[in-house]
């Protein structure tokens, strides 16, 4: 498999070979690809360091607000307990573990080996993913910044933008740093956030 296969996108779920519902351990065949991680976050004892730093600051609180952080903490922690997150260099994905398995691939457009159909991502026009994404799509979603395609499992994260009514406007980066960001989910996640997103017609997307 050559490079350009390697960051090719598969949907839904895959990314070359890497695949969402892969264990961490069968990640790691991919460190040659991507790195190595460099950084790992485990969220299991988030509640906890966060309950220890607002102590260091009670003094500054009322202990109703601070008794409110802490349940709120612990009900993040319920939820993120089992996420682990792997950081490779800046120009690989971010890999996202829930429960052991791949649950969430994030990219951004400092990955511009990516692509999808052989074109890269990166490089293309915005309407130029929109429509690839859109011809397999029935019904995709949209959220401030953020539109989903959900029987895809794709999120793109700055590349369009929800105006007044049902308008959708595509947006191109007004400089070469500014990220933009595809993500491959999970079906269980996509279930879970889609809720959040709102439907959009097919005829409300610039193709152009």
């Amino acid at each position: 498999m050559d490079e350009k296969q390697r960051w090719g996108l598969r949907l839904p779920g895959m990314l070359g070979q890497l695949k969402l519902g892969m264990s961490r351990d069968e990640v790691q065949s991919f460190n040659s690809t991507f790195g190595a991680p460099e950084k790992i976050d485990d969220r299991s004892n988030y509640a906890a360091g966060a309950e220890t730093a607002l102590a260091e600051f009670a003094e500054f609180f009322s202990e109703n607000d601070t008794q409110q952080a802490i349940s709120t903490l612990r009900q993040v922690e319920a939820r993120e307990s089992d996420v682990v997150i792997e950081y490779r260099r800046q120009d690989s994905p971010i890999l996202e573990f829930r429960s052991g398995l791949l649950s969430t691939i994030r990219t951004d457009s400092r990955c511009n080996q990516l692509n999808l159909d052989g074109f890269p991502v990166y490089g293309m026009p915005p309407q130029h993913v929109v429509r690839r994404l859109v011809a397999s799509e029935s019904q995709p979603m949209i959220i401030d910044n953020s539109l989903l395609f959900p029987s895809q499992g794709v999120e793109l994260v700055d590349f369009a933008e929800e105006l007044s009514g049902s308008a959708v406007r595509l947006v191109a980066p007004n400089t070469p740093s500014q990220l933009r960001f595809l993500n491959l989910i999970s079906s269980e996640l996509i279930r879970n956030i889609s809720q959040f997103y709102h439907p959009v017609a097919l005829s409300a997307l610039p193709r152009d």
